[in-house]
């Protein structure tokens, strides 16, 4: 069985937009967009099917929010199409 955090970003294998898990209850997880547009309610099951944990982009490796949007705005490949 997955073992997921709070806190932890997770990217989605078919959208590749970055999230946060912003709760775990029993089963269900709510994940939050790094820029805090959205949420989306899932299983544990689901996350380890539909997204890839991203280990090296943990929130106690940034300094500052507005730092750690800004490197994954650069990652989102779907925010680069637009320029």
């Amino acid at each position: 069985m997955l073992v997921a955090e709070e806190k932890e970003i997770w990217r989605n294998n078919i959208t590749k937009r970055c999230y946060r898990i912003k709760m775990i209850k029993d089963q269900m997880v709510i994940l939050e967009a790094i820029n805090g547009s959205s949420q989306v309610f899932t299983t544990k099951e689901n996350l380890n099917l539909f997204y890839t944990r991203l280990n090296h982009l943990e929130s106690n490796d940034f300094s500052s929010i507005q730092q750690e949007r800004n490197i994954l705005d650069e990652a989102d490949p779907l925010k680069k199409s637009n320029h």
